[in-house]
C-alpha cells in the first residue's frame, strides 16, 4: 500500500489493511482525545497515544521522540494490528517525507 494512507481507510477496512506497513501524515494528539471519536479503534495499554487526520483518529504505540503531552503535526510509519478486533498502530516511527 504505496502512498499515504488516510486513518477512515483503516477504520473502514480492517482486515485489508491487518499487519500492512503504512504512512501517514497525522497530527500527533498524545493523550489528548481532542474531538476523537473512539469506536472504532482500540487502546491495547495506557501508554498508547492518538493520532488525528481530517478523516479520523486512531490509537498507536507511542511515536518516538514525542512526549504523550505533545502535540504536533507527523509523518509516521507503523503496522496495523488488530486487537479486540478494532486496529491500532504497533512498531512506531518518524518517516521521512517525501
Amino acid at each position: 500500500m504505496a502512498g499515504i494512507t488516510k486513518i477512515k481507510e483503516i477504520l473502514d477496512h480492517p482486515d485489508e489493511y491487518k499487519d500492512k506497513e503504512v504512512i501517514l501524515d497525522v497530527e500527533h494528539l498524545g493523550w489528548g482525545a481532542s474531538d476523537c471519536n473512539l469506536q472504532k479503534t482500540s487502546m491495547r495499554t495506557r501508554s498508547d497515544v492518538l493520532l488525528k487526520d481530517e478523516t479520523g483518529c486512531i490509537f498507536s504505540d507511542p511515536v518516538p521522540g514525542i512526549s504523550p503531552y505533545e502535540k504536533k503535526k507527523v509523518r509516521i510509519k507503523g503496522i496495523v494490528e488488530l486487537y479486540a478486533g478494532k486496529p491500532r498502530l504497533k512498531e512506531i516511527s518518524l518517516a521521512e517525507n517525501q
